[in-house]
């Protein structure tokens, strides 16, 4: 019934790396850390299960369509952080 929608978000992220000297066969070893959704905001990513209408409505005939309910969505973390190591050989 398009009668639904995700909310406005914002989201902000921080990357930061460090290139390091070979050492042995490790060529270019290069560490890389990164920092999503700073603020902690609650936001919704995408939507986990559809439902047809969320808000009653009436259908072409006059006829009352009940509300099945709000969809349910998946959620972004508030706060996280990742590492990564990497090398060539």
């Amino acid at each position: 019934m398009n009668d639904e929608k995700m909310p406005d978000y914002f989201t902000n992220s921080l990357g930061i790396g460090v290139r390091f000297k070979g050492v042995g066969f490790f060529k270019n070893p290069v560490f890389r850390l990164n920092a999503n959704n700073l603020t902690g905001a609650f936001l919704r990513t995408g939507v986990a299960s559809v439902v047809n209408n969320a808000r009653e409505t009436l259908g072409v005939y006059g006829n009352a369509i009940a509300s099945s309910g709000g969809a349910t969505y998946y959620l972004y973390p508030r706060f996280n952080i990742t590492g990564t190591i990497s090398s060539s050989f």
